[in-house]
Formats: structure tokens, sequence, C-alpha cells
């Protein structure tokens, strides 16, 4: 039988499971996962499904005896583990949606069309897994759109894990795909839109330069963490009256407005997690442009010390770090969201610190040739008198 988009239905059998939980399964089926599954007797099943959920001991022994003696198929075992097989695949109950979807996908074989819905969830999943009730809401804007600073907290930093390495691919992330909607924005001199995540959007104004959005501001600052490098859900495209009529749907609350050189720098922070954007040099020197508003900003240790002594001259990173006594991993989220924002420079190796400071030098050698020459002739100014 296939499905109402043309392909092949994935039939999936229920074990242990009431008719109650049948029905539920089955809403499932047609409505979140758009009938692309259905159920079917055993016999006919690419997959199956083994309710241990609420179940005595008794119950869970025959479950047992079961799967180990009958089940041929690949299962899912939704609620209790039986721990029948070392691979066997568990989850919790009631089911994530798009988790459970997952392992159907993995367990079958999905088509290609299936197989790219998968990475989609996968990615959801990976943003589903990160808990936003416990993230910190003092970013979130203010009513009328203004926003306060905030503090970045040490185990965002940590979370960070050491295989990932010092450098990251902005494009693998939100920021990347941000900053391509923003200089497209510019170049068009028109408002365009970065879909993501359950059709919910960023609308970037380049004339006003501001970002208007219905994300959630947790579910922003998450959205940085997350690799999007293979997501299909995150797209850009105009802002048109569709988007518009959408957009008017939203209660006033649920809309944020953020200034894009704010929105460019916290994001920046959340992806950097103390690492650099893959090109970047440990040997060149770098100039910072002008002082950041640190009052719309998001904050972290040492960022002001950083601010202070970058304005006085380029630098390079290590040196910045060494000179300051602070942890590199504080100089690397600062440079990467000046860069993000555009207030960071590169300069040449023939005018780093030592070619700076030299001339200086000779700027100062010069006023004083020139005092002294103002000075001769005043000399024989009054000798001539």
């Amino acid at each position: 039988m296939l499905d109402r988009q043309g392909g092949r239905k994935i039939h999936v059998a229920a074990v242990g499971m009431d008719e109650n939980g049948k029905s539920r399964i089955s809403l499932i089926f047609n409505t979140h996962y758009k009938g692309q599954c259905q159920l079917a007797p055993l016999e006919k099943a690419d997959v199956v499904l083994v309710d241990s959920h609420a179940k005595s001991e008794s119950e869970l022994q025959k479950l047992k005896e079961f799967v180990s003696q009958h089940l041929t198929r690949p299962y899912i075992v939704l609620g209790k583990s039986l721990a029948v097989a070392a691979d066997e695949v568990c989850i919790a109950h009631p089911p994530k949606l798009n988790l459970l979807w997952d392992w159907i996908l993995n367990l079958t074989g999905g088509d290609s069309r299936n197989a790219r819905v998968g990475k989609q969830n996968g990615t959801l999943r990976d943003l589903k897994a990160i808990n936003l009730g416990k993230s910190s809401d003092k970013t979130s804007p203010e009513p009328g759109g203004r926003s306060l600073s905030a503090c970045i907290k040490e185990t965002e930093l940590d979370a960070v894990e050491h295989e990932s390495g010092e450098f990251f691919d902005s494009e693998d992330f939100l920021l990347g795909k941000l900053q391509r909607t923003i200089a497209e924005a510019r170049q068009r001199s028109c408002s365009i839109q970065l879909t993501c995540w359950d059709d919910r959007r960023i609308i970037v104004y380049p004339k006003s330069g501001y970002v208007l959005s219905d994300l959630k501001p947790a579910q922003l600052k998450n959205l940085g963490l997350v690799q999007v490098v293979h997501s299909t859900s995150i797209e850009i495209s105009d802002f048109d009256r569709d988007a518009l009529f959408k957009l008017s749907r939203c209660d006033v609350s649920e809309v944020w407005a953020l200034p894009i050189e704010v929105l460019l720098w916290n994001l920046a922070l959340r992806t950097s997690r103390g690492r650099l954007p893959r090109g970047t040099s440990l040997a060149q020197v770098y100039r910072l442009s002008r002082w950041p508003n640190f009052t719309r900003l998001d904050q972290f240790p040492d960022c002001l010390r950083i601010a202070a002594y970058w304005t006085r001259g380029p630098a390079r990173l290590t040196d910045i770090a060494e000179r300051l006594d602070t942890e590199q991993k504080y100089v690397n989220l600062f440079f990467t969201a000046a860069c993000a924002v555009g207030l960071i420079d590169g300069v040449s190796q023939e005018h780093g610190p030592a070619a700076v400071a030299d001339m200086a030098s000779r700027k100062r050698s010069l006023f004083t040739a020139i005092l002294d020459n103002l000075s001769a002739h005043r000399k024989k100014s009054k000798e001539s008198l």
C-alpha cells in the first residue's frame, strides 16, 4: 500500500498494547507522521512496538519470553527495558514522537524521502534533548523590544566536547546561515526570512538594522549550540504575504525584535563556546575597530578587560590572553562574537604591534624635529633684533 505522497507505507505491529494504546498510536501515525506508516499484523510488520509500560513482573516476563523466542523482526520497547538483547532500542513512555519516528526509519531502512525526514527529525531530537525549561531567561527581551545583557555561564562554555577541537565551521551552525541571510538581505535591500524549527522564523530588516522573530529566546539560544548542517528544515526565503499572514496570527507576546548586532553577538557566543571560526590564525595580528556596546550584548568573564586592552592597538589572540593572564577561551569568545558583528580587522605582519610602536616613535621624532626647527628660528629672530 502507498502513502499519500506515493511512497510505501511502513507496517508496524504492536505487542503488549491494549486497544486504547493502539488507537493513540494509529492517530499519531495519521497526524504526526502524515500517514507514512500504519498498524499491521505481526506477520506483515516491518518493525514491532513492544509496550512494557505499567506491566506487572509476570507480564514483563511473558513479554521477555515472547521477544526472545518468537520475535524475529526489529523492535522498539516503549517503557521499561526488557534487557533481551544488547542492542535493544528502548524509548521512555510516552515516547517523544520525533525520536520514535527516527528509530522506525533507522530500523526499517526508510526510502530516500524518509531518510531526509529522518535527518531533519534527528536535528530536532538533538534540539529537544536540551532542557529548555532549565535554560536561563535572562536574555529574554523585555516588552517593547528592549533587552538586557546577560552573563554567559561557565556550564555553557564547558558543554563543548574536547573532541570537537579548537575550531568550528560557522556554516555548520545557525550562525553561518543567519550571516548569509543578513548579507543577502543587505545586498538586495529587502526583507528576507530564515525559517526553522516547527515553521518559526527569523526575519531580517536590513534598512532598520533589526531582526524580528517568533522563536522563543531559549529556543534561539539552544539553536546556536546544535549543528544544523544536514537539516532541511532551515531555509532562506523571501518574506512574502503568506509569511506576513502567519506572523500576524502570533500573539504579540510571542514576537520580539532585536538589533542585528545584538543577535549575532549573542548567538556567536553560544556557538563558539571557547572555539574559534575555522580559518582564524593564532599568529595573525588583529585589530578591534571600536568598543562594543556592552549595554545590550551578553558578557562573560574578562570581556571588558579584553576590550579595554584590544582598543589600545592590534594584537595576537595568544598575546592578549598572556598579557591579561586570562584563559584563552575567553579571548576566543570575544574574537568570535566581534567577528560576527564586523568589529575585527586583520593587520598585516609588517603593521603588527612592533611596527605600530615604531611608527609612533617616528611620529614623535618628526614632531620633535619640527619643534627644534621652530625653536631655532625663534632664536635667530631674537638675535637679529
